[in-house]
């Protein structure tokens, strides 16, 4: 037979779940009926709509609903149970850019397919940086075009969107200077010259120009910098000619 306290401890886990009914189900479907939805929050019928809710946002940032009308489940690619939001940036009038690298997971784990059945929503939280500049921002979820937020006052980090442009770029006269040191991106904190560095290393890249500037570093008289070129000398070779 149990105990009481073993009774309490039961009684107070059901309790639990009952209030924790209008959170998204990680382990089960992470949806909420659209009975349930504040009345602030637009949900257009015969859409999957993503409302940000601006002025809901906290440590977490900003609360996203992404509810479902369209008359069908639609199935969503998650990390436990999220999906993966891209957050743009106004840079002028019309013209958005990414704000920052979505966070992909380094393994597999928690990764699963799941179904948002039609009148149910969720919410997620769009990312905020803590420092930068503002600048109108909105959200999607990464890799497709709708649903696409409302647009709203946010902060954009110059750490992020520099990383973004030296991981990203193609154009080899500008990521030998940032592993140079002679153009520096805007940053809060970061230095983007090791990414760079790194970067030279990659097979995209003309080998002998790619050499020449690592050359240059690795002969430099910043010690940091110079071992870094010089292991990226090294990696290099792994590759092969191009």
């Amino acid at each position: 037979m149990r105990s009481p306290m073993s009774l309490v401890v039961a009684l107070s886990f059901f309790i639990g779940l009952a209030i924790a009914d209008d959170t998204p189900k990680i382990k089960g479907e992470p949806c909420i009926p659209t009975a349930k939805l504040p009345a602030h929050v637009p949900a257009p019928r015969g859409q999957l709509s993503l409302f940000a809710d601006f002025k809901g946002k906290g440590d977490l940032g900003v609360p996203l609903y992404l509810v479902n009308r369209t008359g069908k489940a639609v199935e969503l690619f998650t990390y436990n149970g999220q999906p993966f939001i891209a957050v743009e940036y106004e840079v002028e009038p019309a013209k958005w850019k990414p704000a920052r690298a979505v966070d992909y997971p380094l393994c597999g784990n928690d990764l699963r397919s799941v179904k948002l059945p039609d009148e149910t929503y969720m919410i997620v939280q769009g990312y905020v940086a803590a420092v930068g500049f503002k600048a109108k921002v909105r959200y999607r979820i990464d890799g497709e075009a709708r649903p696409l937020s409302n647009a709203g006052e946010g902060v954009v980090s110059h750490d992020d969107v520099s990383y973004l442009l030296v991981s990203k770029t193609a154009n080899f006269d500008l990521l030998s200077k940032v592993a140079t040191g002679e153009s520096i991106p805007p940053a809060e904190t970061a230095d983007y010259r090791p990414l760079a560095i790194a970067r030279l290393a990659e097979p995209g890249f003309d080998r002998e120009k790619a050499e020449t500037v690592l050359k240059t570093i690795a002969e430099g008289p910043e010690k940091r910098f110079a071992k870094m070129a010089r292991d990226a000398l090294e990696f290099r070779p792994k590759f092969g000619n191009k």
